[in-house]
């Protein structure tokens, strides 16, 4: 039997957990299976995670109050969808020093060429208008939390 569900399979080593973002796969989880639905990996409940588009870029990342990780993904890209809940979580923990806006190269390729973009995951931190740290590909758990701590130790 198959139960559908919208979440994300997220696999540290130790446990699975199902987080509500993008996925499109069939997961096995103490023998039970689930299809994962397509979703946005953007949550709607967070106002330290938005999506990114031409029109709020300037505004909404490069005026910024507080910095910005800018997670550059595809819906196709595995390592994004992977990186996707714990760079929330990472954000999430910072409680507002840093907000996570999330770069859909797919649906936004114009901003994407513009950032030269090309390969994903692509992870800025802007300050003040400028990246000033970036990473590209699946980092660990432990080396995008102390990303985003750099990142949140900008504002002072």
């Amino acid at each position: 039997m198959i139960k559908l569900i919208s979440a994300n399979l997220y696999n540290n080593a130790k446990r699975v957990m199902l987080r509500k973002t993008t996925f499109g796969s069939v997961i096995i989880n103490n023998n039970e299976r689930y299809f994962c639905s397509t979703t946005l990996p953007v949550r709607d409940d967070s106002p330290n995670v938005f999506e990114v588009t031409k029109e709020n870029f300037e505004a909404e990342v490069l005026g910024a109050k507080v910095p910005i990780v800018l997670d550059c993904w595809a819906s196709w890209c595995g390592p994004c969808v992977r990186l996707t809940p714990i760079i929330t979580d990472a954000v999430e923990a910072q409680d507002g020093k840093v907000k996570l806006a999330k770069l859909n190269t797919d649906e936004q390729p114009e901003l994407a060429q513009a950032l030269q973009i090309q390969s994903l995951p692509t992870v800025f931190a802007i300050h003040n208008g400028k990246p000033v740290d970036n990473f590209i590909g699946l980092l660990g758990e432990e080396e995008v939390e102390m990303f985003v701590q750099r990142a949140a130790a900008l504002e002072d």
